[in-house]
């Protein structure tokens, strides 16, 4: 557990999330500027404070690999645009990183953002509503934000290696089935469906899980159910017998290590880089 997922600041955040809040919070403490965070509809789109571990630039170069002269060029792209977009977009519209790797990278600069913010004392927020530019389509729900957590872990094997894995597939809301690994097994199980179903059409009233799990005879499947702006569900199944415990513990704490490898191994079976533009 993140030092953010603990903290009072992240029930502060809930709040603004579940009341669908649009806008930028300028955040204090001891009087002293400690960064901001823009929201829109209750999603986070940026954050930033002062001495945060990773940034969004110093993860583009870890994790995706883009080089220094890439990021000086949307720096300078963004000076001569600014104030008519923001720099996330510039990436998206750039192609700078595949849409997962970007989303990631972004997912672990908000939480070393939110990190530091959740460690400061006495901290004050000032409210500044309304729309102040076009959000990207990389919006974060505030739960969403720790699976960043183990996301640069060199521990963690290539999760599509391991023993006894038969398919992985990814699917969100409006966009259907994203990712299928391998290609030529897909599932056929239709509680899978209806369990699905029932997750994006529950009453409000009754409070999702994050992640199931499901024994039959001939496999084991684990649910991940993401809670982000894209209700996007990751399905892991498994021959049974395996011992799950360190792909569970990656699926619960770092889900998106799975995509990740997805995308660099699966072409996406819908345009991602087109499709979540057009969001609604």
């Amino acid at each position: 557990m993140t030092a953010f997922s603990s903290s009072l600041f992240y029930w502060r955040l809930r709040e603004y999330e579940d009341s669908k809040y649009t806008g930028s919070l300028q955040l204090t403490a001891g009087g002293q500027t400690a960064g901001r965070i823009f929201l829109h509809d209750g999603r986070i789109s940026w954050a930033e404070a002062a001495g945060q571990e990773h940034s969004l630039f110093s993860a583009l170069q870890t994790l995706a690999g883009v080089g220094k002269e890439d990021i000086l060029f949307i720096k300078t792209v963004y000076q001569e645009h600014q104030g008519k977009t923001n720099i996330v977009t510039l990436m998206e519209k750039t192609g700078l990183a595949n849409f997962w790797v970007l989303r990631e990278c972004m997912r672990l600069h908000l939480l070393a953002a939110v990190n530091v913010f959740a460690d400061l004392e006495g901290i004050e927020i000032t409210e500044n509503e309304g729309n102040l530019a076009s959000p990207s389509v990389l919006l974060f729900t505030v739960d969403e934000l720790p699976f960043a957590d183990k996301l640069l872990d060199p521990t963690i094997p290539p999760l599509l290696k391991s023993p006894g894995l038969e398919v992985v597939q990814v699917q969100m809301r409006k966009l259907g089935t994203v990712y299928q690994w391998p290609p030529d097994r897909p599932l056929h199980d239709d509680f899978l469906e209806i369990g699905i179903a029932w997750y994006r059409n529950r009453p409000d009233t009754v409070f999702p899980p994050q992640m199931v799990s499901i024994f039959q005879p001939h496999s084991t499947y684990w649910v991940r159910f993401f809670a982000d702006a894209y209700e996007t569900i990751l399905i892991v199944a498994f021959t049974p017998g395996q011992d799950l415990k360190p792909v569970v513990d990656v699926l619960w704490h770092a889900p998106t290590r799975f995509v990740l490898e997805l995308e660099s191994e699966c072409t996406p079976l819908v345009p991602l880089d087109t499709a979540l533009k057009t969001w609604e």
